[in-house]
């Protein structure tokens, strides 16, 4: 299997947000990551569209309004 895989910065630019805010999601454990490098004090780090996929499906929300909050309807007794 060949992945295509995306740099920090170019993950980042797919996801809509910073390099700083992708750090985050790493470091949360949110979104999984290849380590390309050989050091160990400094990772290189590359990602797979499949994962980046795989974030935005996760955080994907739908916003229902809560039912208390809707205009209250008049009821009538029959």
């Amino acid at each position: 299997m060949s992945a295509h895989l995306r740099s920090p910065q170019s993950a980042a630019e797919r996801l809509g947000v910073s390099v700083k805010t992708l750090n985050g999601y790493v470091r949360d454990g949110e979104i999984r990551y290849i380590n390309v490098g050989r050091g160990s004090k400094k990772q290189r780090r590359k990602f797979t569209d499949e994962d980046i996929d795989e974030l935005i499906e996760r955080r994907a929300r739908r916003d229902v309004p809560c039912q208390s909050e809707l205009a209250p309807q008049i009821r009538t007794v029959a």
